[in-house]
């Protein structure tokens, strides 16, 4: 529901001084934290549909070129290293936190009273799938590397996407995008401590 809306919680539900002035100033701050976590949320998982919906088609149909950008059984390899762990954790994103906190911040807005119990539940089902992905990780980063230093027109390849306004994210969302899910997980609540996290999310 954030995406393409102002930038701060206010102005999204379009709060004016005297409707804000009812609200505690501690309110507020949980409000715009919120408000926060489901636009990072929006921008994961957009990073996540980028990386396969763009990067992975292209390199697998290359469609502004006669010559395949990674040849033969290759390529294979490279989409199972690289892309293989990539959907499962987008689909659970999407399904068990992303869509439910879209929900949430719809029928309760604009004070929203918490988002603690679709936290849980996603963290609940999400460890598998991420798992899978850090087993992989190293592998991935090593396909990535080596085919961008042998492989000219892979390298190409990446640079001419890199430029292209549209994407959020840059040519290193091919390696980073779940990296960074990783150390945000770790220092989501900004070393404040669990009873911050809590308060953020659970609205008590």
């Amino acid at each position: 529901m954030t995406t393409g809306k102002a930038g701060d919680w206010a102005s999204f539900w379009n709060l004016d001084a005297e409707r804000l002035a009812t609200l505690e100033k501690r309110e507020i701050k949980r409000q715009n934290v919120i408000f926060e976590f489901i636009a990072a949320e929006e921008e994961y998982n957009a990073d996540l549909s980028t990386m396969l919906n763009l990067w992975q088609k292209s390199l697998i149909t290359h469609p502004h070129s006669t010559i395949p950008i990674i040849p033969g059984k290759r390529l294979d390899d490279f989409v199972a290293a690289v892309f293989r762990n990539v959907k499962p954790i987008m689909d659970w994103h999407s399904k068990k936190l992303l869509t439910p906190l879209r929900e949430r911040q719809a029928s309760q807005g604009p004070v929203v009273l918490g988002i603690g119990d679709v936290v849980l539940e996603w963290v609940r089902g999400c460890r598998d799938g991420y798992v899978d992905y850090a087993g992989g990780y190293p592998m991935a980063d090593k396909f990535i590397r080596e085919e961008k230093a042998a492989n000219p027109l892979f390298a190409s390849y990446l640079e001419v996407l890199s430029r292209k306004p549209s994407l959020r994210c840059s040519v290193l969302v091919l390696i980073h995008t779940l990296e960074s899910r990783f150390a945000r997980i770790s220092s989501s609540n900004g070393g404040r401590g669990l009873c911050f996290t809590l308060w953020v999310l659970g609205g008590d």
